[in-house]
């Protein structure tokens, strides 16, 4: 009798093991897990820092790529539209991810044209290089 318990106690173990390790979707996709990676807060401190440091980059990429005062002013105001627009789409939670990233090119291409539009193809060119030489030395962290 003992050995018919705990044989039938057994297979309910691992009958329920089991069940519990099947993906619930019933596809092959991966599991998200239950809880998101915490954010990594910043100080007001340095995110000021960090806002300052992106003016100053900013900055230095219009001054090296040729632009004028108001060629400057100009792209500052696409750059903030832009800017509105993506925080708009952010609060927006009722798009997919996949709509999501689709109308993120949108705006980026739309303020990259707008952008080489007011620039000028050759300034353009310069600026983004500068741009792109500024953000590979970012992700670059010292030992």
């Amino acid at each position: 009798m003992k050995k018919i318990l705990f044989t039938a106690l057994s297979i309910a173990c691992f009958s329920a093991m089991a069940v519990a390790q099947t993906n619930p979707a019933g596809n092959d996709a991966p599991v998200k897990p239950a809880t998101p990676p915490a954010k990594v807060e910043m100080s007001k401190e340095e995110k000021a820092g960090y806002k300052a440091k992106q003016e100053a980059d900013l900055q230095e990429a219009f001054k090296g790529a040729g632009l004028s005062e108001e060629q400057i002013k100009g792209a500052k105001e696409i750059m903030a539209e832009a800017s509105k627009k993506s925080n708009e789409l952010k609060a927006n939670d009722k798009l997919s991810d996949m709509e999501r990233e689709a109308a993120k090119k949108l705006i980026n291409d739309e303020k990259n044209g707008k952008l080489k539009a007011l620039m000028g193809e050759d300034k353009y060119k310069m600026y983004s290089e500068i741009r792109k030489k500024q953000k590979e030395a970012a992700s670059v962290k010292p030992n």
